[in-house]
């Protein structure tokens, strides 16, 4: 209940342990990095847990004090997956005055309902793949500086792509989890030049100077551009769905990002200006 309502600004990955969904990588993580031995429990950023299955009440009240410590970074995922191969660029953004050495984990999860221990059925976000394994990654990020990191996935026969999200987090030594992320599989700009319509992307033309964007959501949304370290230069509320809508002047050579954004939806597409 909690990720429905909350949506992408909850990242909730699942670690299965002892039923048909359980992996290698699952027992790295619940039984060799977190020491658990065939105990359900929920950790909230890393840190805060508890056993068992805690009430909604329990779940939102962590939630939110979590949500109440400031973050020392920022998250942007941009990804391509056109059919079961795909690949993602992460780049995290130090915003705080300290430097921060971390590890970072990537997993590709999917939307799965199973039954537990109490024969209650229950929502999870199942970790499919760990990208590229439950290591993680070391990284160390100077105040201010961004890092940029990618990896390369494959939606395996009998996942179901719809229901597949990439999730990032980066993790500290104590196990606090300092900032994550979710992600579509596929958001890769489609360049048109001509007014063409696709349901699955953001469409994107360059016409007279402006950039004119097709935003596949039905009814009110914000479209912006922001840059890759993920700060918004435009921001615009756009009406029905199914048009065209001019966001911008021409922009300096770069690397940005187009966001467009409904009451339950979100798509980030990146795109390059070269001139």
């Amino acid at each position: 209940m909690l990720k429905q309502e909350e949506g992408d600004e909850l990242c909730l990955v699942t670690y299965q342990i002892g039923n048909s969904l359980t992996t290698q990588e699952h027992s790295d993580r619940t039984k060799g990095y977190y020491n658990e031995i065939n105990k359900p429990r929920f950790y909230v950023d890393g840190s805060i847990s508890s056993t068992n299955y805690p009430t909604y009440d329990q779940l939102k009240s962590a939630y939110e004090s979590r949500q109440a410590v400031p973050s020392p970074a920022t998250i942007v995922m941009v990804s391509s997956c056109p059919q079961s191969q795909g690949s993602v660029d992460i780049t995290i953004t130090n915003t705080s005055s300290s430097e921060i050495i971390a590890t970072l984990q990537v997993c590709l999860t999917e939307h799965i309902y199973v039954t537990g221990m109490s024969g209650q059925e229950r929502e999870t976000w199942t970790v499919r793949d760990m990208l590229p394994d439950a290591k993680g990654e070391s990284i160390t990020i100077a105040a201010g500086a961004s890092v940029t990191k990618k990896r390369s996935f494959t939606v395996a026969s009998g996942w179901k792509k719809n229901e597949c999200k990439l999730a990032a987090f980066i993790q500290g030594a104590d196990k606090e989890i300092l900032q994550g992320c979710t992600a579509e599989l596929n958001q890769v700009v489609s360049i048109q030049t001509s007014n063409t319509t696709n349901i699955d992307t953001i469409m994107l033309t360059y016409i007279s100077g402006s950039y004119m964007v097709y935003v596949p959501f039905k009814g009110k949304c914000i479209v912006s551009i922001l840059d890759i370290q993920g700060r918004v230069i435009q921001s615009s509320l756009v009406g029905n769905g199914g048009q065209l809508y001019q966001i911008g002047a021409s922009l300096p050579n770069g690397i940005y990002i187009i966001r467009a954004e409904s009451h339950d939806r979100e798509l980030n597409r990146k795109f390059w200006v070269v001139r």
